[in-house]
């Protein structure tokens, strides 16, 4: 059983492009059946004409504010929301500031001497 070479005109559902660029002879010839020309743009940034050399920033603070077009929430920088809480036991830091506090309330109810340097 052999090859059979068919023309691009017997195969079936072809439109006059399509068997166009299927006997294109090159790549140019392609190009032109589909319309799109010839470019030597290489796709690189520096070899577009016409760019800018700085990009100034432009002020956009209050479209962040609460209310703004584009919100920040707490969560969108990584913080806490204002909900968020801690039980005493959870922070050191909490612990000790109600120790002192607790030991501020006996010295003043001259329970505990203070201590003294």
């Amino acid at each position: 059983m052999g090859i059979e070479a068919l023309l691009s005109t017997q195969i079936i559902d072809t439109t006059t492009v399509g068997r166009a660029v299927m006997t294109a002879a090159d790549a140019a010839a392609a190009r032109t059946a589909i319309g799109a020309g010839t470019s030597s743009f290489s796709g690189a940034y520096s070899a577009l004409s016409g760019i800018p050399s700085t990009f100034a920033p432009s002020a956009h603070k209050t479209s962040h504010a609460t209310g703004g077009s584009d919100a920040l929430t707490a969560a969108d920088i990584g913080a806490a929301a204002t909900s968020h809480t801690h039980a005493a036991a959870e922070s050191p830091m909490l612990q000790w500031l109600l120790l002192v506090l607790q030991e501020s309330s006996l010295i003043q109810k001259k329970i505990l001497l203070k201590l003294s340097s």
